[in-house]
């Protein structure tokens, strides 16, 4: 997570209030136990390995 003022690096207004906000997420997911043949190890599906959010 970063958060960066824009108004206190560059304006350097009191009346300005600019803010960016990056979250970074690195997601690696597999089973690790399954009842079915095949399935342990295997990699969890709909789950997105990198979430980038920005504001």
């Amino acid at each position: 997570m970063f958060d960066f003022d824009v108004n206190e690096i560059l304006f350097k207004n009191a009346n300005l209030d600019f803010n960016i906000f990056f979250n970074y997420s690195y997601i690696e997911s597999k089973y690790l136990k399954s009842n079915e043949v095949g399935i342990t190890g295997k990699e969890v599906e709909f789950v997105p390995k990198i979430i980038l959010k920005q504001v």
